[in-house]
This record gives structure tokens, sequence and C-alpha cells, in this order.
């Protein structure tokens, strides 16, 4: 990952003397890479085909698959909740079939 990277869920800062505005939705690019898995396993995820996940809510704009950030940060609090920390479901789904 290059030195310049930022999270599409860190605040708004400068990146290269560029300022960046945080945006109200997310691709799945950037959400598969805020989770650190592969675009197809978070497909998987979005279609309710991962065991002991719940589907991730998105919005469908043609073949453009878009998810709202507070939808995306609200799933993850979900899981966090369950336990009181990352659901381990999650972690062995995503080691498991992050590179698909």
């Amino acid at each position: 990952m290059p030195s310049y990277y930022t999270s599409p869920l860190e605040p708004v800062h400068s990146v290269r003397g560029t300022s960046q505005r945080l945006s109200s939705v997310l691709t799945l690019s950037e959400v598969a890479t805020e989770l650190r898995c592969s675009k197809a396993h978070l497909s998987h995820i979005i279609n309710g085909k991962v065991a002991g996940l719940p589907p991730l809510p998105v919005a469908r704009i043609g073949r453009r698959v878009i998810i709202r950030r507070e939808v995306f940060l609200g799933w993850l609090s979900t899981l966090e909740g369950r336990n009181g920390r990352m659901d381990a479901d999650l972690n062995s789904s995503l080691l498991t079939h992050g590179k698909e």
C-alpha cells in the first residue's frame, strides 16, 4: 500500500497537499479494502452467502453497487456488539474466503 494511502473511513484530511472530502457512499473496492478482503468475498457477504454473517445492505444503481457509510459502520457495530469485539465468524470467514 502506498505511504499516502488513506482509509475512506478516516476524517477529512490532506493527502499530498490535496484536501479530500469524506464521501457519504463507498464503493465495493473501498469497503473490501477496509475489511481486508477481496471484492468477490465482499459480494458473497452482500448476497448473504457467508455463514454467520448478516448480509451487508447496499444500493444498486444499474450494475453499480454502493454502500452508504452509515450503513457500513452500523453493520460493523452490529458484528462487534455480538461479543463486545469483532465476531470470530467474521475473522475466520475473512481468512478462509478473503482470497477468492
